[in-house]
């Protein structure tokens, strides 16, 4: 199912009130408001990961439904059947390289996964989006961010389905992200896609595999 929009939550847009209740900071008709909501927490608690750490949650739009989806982080340690792993580096240059692992730790085997015609599309929408925005001093362009978030959803889409495609050729039993951290500063638009795209990248792939 296609995914309409996604949003990182930042620290300051979301506040969790109580289980399963927490309260996001959206823009809505015309100003950024509170909106308290209510989420299931079912599939949190079902996933063995009670000891880890909860990261900022993204909200995900698909039709007309809306999802928290939230990341978390802990130590990960290989049981005896995990013959073959895969480490996956959201990088710059590619979108993600992925190196496949054996219980020796011996590298049996890499893929480079990148899409530079969609990123050079990219490109020249934000240059565009630049370009108008000096030229009128307004920032919404909602013709040129429906192209921005069309791309962006490609590029992450196909790169979770070329994660997922050489997991299952190699017979990997785990996928394991790097760390993203947080955007340092307000950041410049460019780092913020990125990151978004990785956020989106790692939470699309959680679902799928």
């Amino acid at each position: 199912e296609e995914i309409s929009s996604f949003l990182f939550l930042q620290k300051e847009m979301f506040q969790k009130v109580s289980d399963g209740v927490a309260k996001i900071k959206i823009f809505y008709k015309k100003e950024w408001r509170w909106i308290e909501i209510n989420y299931k927490t079912d599939s949190l608690h079902n996933r063995n990961i009670e000891n880890w750490k909860e990261q900022n949650p993204s909200l995900i739009r698909k039709g007309k439904k809306c999802f928290l989806h939230f990341p978390f982080i802990g130590d990960v340690k290989l049981s005896k059947n995990d013959e073959i792993v895969i480490g996956v580096d959201l990088g710059l240059t590619n979108s993600a390289v992925c190196s496949a692992v054996d219980k020796n730790g011996t590298v049996i085997g890499r893929k480079f996964i990148n899409q530079p015609k969609e990123k050079d599309r990219l490109k020249r929408q934000l240059g565009k989006l630049a370009k108008a925005q000096r030229k009128s001093g307004l920032t919404e362009k909602p013709n040129i961010w429906r192209k921005i978030n069309n791309i962006q959803k490609y590029i992450s889409q196909n790169t979770v389905d070329e994660i997922i495609n050489f997991a299952n050729e190699v017979g990997a039993t785990k996928i394991i992200f790097e760390h993203l951290g947080k955007i340092k500063g307000r950041g410049r638009l460019k780092q913020k896609l990125q990151f978004w795209r990785k956020n989106l990248i790692q939470q699309r792939t959680i679902e799928k595999a």
